[in-house]
């Protein structure tokens, strides 16, 4: 017998395209981490947020690794998991920072609203006046009334809105909603809430 060699100059067959190992014979792959990831990654959008976004990023790519090895059959599953993970994320971080920014906005209004240096920005002369209130608004034992006030004593009705703020049960008195009469004085250009009805 003797040894055939190819010749030097014949074509070497096409290298093996590099695809991830079969799983053993026998052994069922292993799609759990990345179905997994995929339900965390529906969950996040329904109810749990950014818990499952976490989870989705953490399974989906245990899932990715596990295609890979040729241990799991189902990477495209386990990358969507992965990536719908990552914008769950970034889009409950961007709802975290905007509602931030509308409670602050939100918060400082409120504070504005209810500032005591407002009873002296009415520019009314000074008298007793009432008004039929159109804006209310009542916070931890502070209020703010706004309407077109009357000067109880010249009868003189404004044309201008006016709004005199309150603190304590007596200025914001114990009416829910909008009250229907609030009467206070104006001194030395400072409004002080002497009533509420």
């Amino acid at each position: 017998m003797s040894d055939q060699t190819p010749p030097s100059d014949a074509p070497m067959p096409p290298p093996e395209s590099p695809m991830p190992p079969a799983p053993a014979m026998g052994a069922a792959p292993q799609n759990g981490m990345g179905t997994a990831g995929l339900v965390m990654a529906i969950l996040q959008f329904v109810c749990l947020g950014p818990i499952a976004s976490v989870l989705a990023i953490v399974f989906g790519r245990i899932g990715m690794n596990k295609a890979k090895r040729g241990e799991a059959t189902n990477g495209g599953v386990a990358t969507a998991a992965f990536w719908l993970g990552i914008v769950g994320l970034v889009l409950t971080t961007i709802g975290i920072i905007v509602a931030v920014v509308i409670i602050g906005a939100g918060a400082k209004a409120v504070t504005e609203t209810l500032d005591p240096a407002m009873n002296s920005e009415t520019g009314l002369v000074d008298g007793n006046y009432g008004m039929n209130p159109d804006t209310s608004l009542s916070i931890n034992e502070r209020c703010a009334f706004g309407g077109k006030p009357v000067n109880i004593d010249t009868a003189d009705m404004s044309d201008t809105h006016v709004t005199v703020v309150g603190q304590g049960p007596i200025e914001c008195g114990n009416v829910d909603g909008t009250p229907a009469m609030v009467l206070f004085t104006v001194s030395g250009g400072v409004a002080q809430i002497t009533e509420v009805g």
